[in-house]
């Protein structure tokens, strides 16, 4: 069974993480975000790279995404309590966040996202720096200045 934490749960992590913001606001994003721990921490991540970005902001752009990523979201959902609808859910609500993460990756630093789209083919052991350094440069014909760019831009 996938595991959620409880409102209280979510609430304590937001509020250590983003303490700057209203327990209404947190309370909503934990909410829209079914209390999935994994889908709070890329929001988070997303609101802190972007500071600028309020969480009303982000939900308004996660709402958005999701909505036209999975038009058909609600025959899914309408079977509360199913274990393969949660799962399809929490799917969901997992993806649209990172597609918004990718989406920034790509107005921001495009080799970035080749170079993550590359490194996503490789094994998940340690990759050499120089491995990929050669790849990016010799491959995708882009320069050291954009390899350390990139790579800055994925560490983020």
């Amino acid at each position: 069974m996938l595991k959620t934490f409880s409102r209280k749960e979510s609430l304590e992590y937001l509020k250590k993480v983003l303490p700057e913001n209203s327990e209404k606001s947190l309370n909503e994003l934990a909410q829209i975000l079914n209390d999935y721990p994994l889908a709070l921490t890329q929001a988070i991540s997303y609101i802190k790279v972007h500071p600028s970005l309020s969480i009303e902001e982000y939900l308004s752009l996660y709402k958005a995404k999701r909505k036209n990523l999975w038009q058909e979201e609600e025959k899914l959902t309408s079977g509360k309590g199913n274990e393969a609808a949660l799962l399809e859910d929490y799917r969901r609500t997992v993806a649209a966040t990172f597609s918004l993460l990718l989406e920034q990756l790509q107005k921001t630093s495009p080799q970035a996202l080749e170079l993550l789209k590359f490194t996503s083919f490789l094994g998940n052991q340690d990759i050499p720096k120089r491995f990929l350094k050669t790849w990016l440069m010799d491959q995708q014909k882009r320069s050291d200045f954009d390899f350390h760019d990139a790579t800055s831009a994925l560490l983020k």
